[in-house]
């Protein structure tokens, strides 16, 4: 889990938050800040790609609360076998 202590995000703004391309400016003095709106979007295919999710809980005025999960030994398993594989074409 990743907490702050910032400006948190409004639910109208979390529904949107995981979407590819969605970049969030709810307050004048973030909104210099910029990004493409793909990392949190990546993040959330990669828990689904290994059996898991993400997620985030925020107050407003509080912060925020990012978390995920996964299956690793499936995870595991995966990564083993396309290594194994790898090394025989060779």
């Amino acid at each position: 889990m990743v907490k702050d202590c910032g400006i948190g995000i409004s639910p109208a703004n979390i529904r949107v938050l995981f979407k590819q391309f969605s970049v969030i400016k709810q307050s004048k003095r973030y909104a210099k800040l910029q990004g493409l709106g793909m990392s949190l979007h990546l993040c959330k295919l990669i828990c689904e790609k290994m059996k898991g999710e993400v997620g985030v809980e925020s107050v407003l005025g509080e912060g925020s609360s990012f978390w995920f999960t996964f299956l690793a030994v499936e995870s595991i398993n995966a990564l083993t076998s396309a290594s194994a594989s790898a090394s025989v074409s060779d």
